[in-house]
């Protein structure tokens, strides 16, 4: 899930950024989805980067918890 936003950006190398991202996911069999940054959604997913995925696979994220409880 992307705004529209970002792919409105006006700096070029943003713009084009995004731009070969949601390729990249295109061509690795993903959906992208661009929401209007005038919807809700859009205006929530913009408070939060503007950018946002649903993995297809389980992250295992222990090491970053062993990683905290280290310090």
């Amino acid at each position: 899930m992307i705004t529209d936003k970002l792919f409105r950006n006006q700096d070029f190398r943003i713009r084009q950024k995004f731009i070969k991202l949601a390729e990249g996911v295109e061509r690795n069999k993903g959906e992208v989805f661009v929401i209007s940054s005038l919807h809700p959604s859009g205006l929530r997913l913009n408070d939060i980067t503007g950018i946002a995925c649903i993995l297809r696979f389980p992250i295992n994220l222990d090491y970053l918890l062993e990683e905290e409880d280290e310090k």
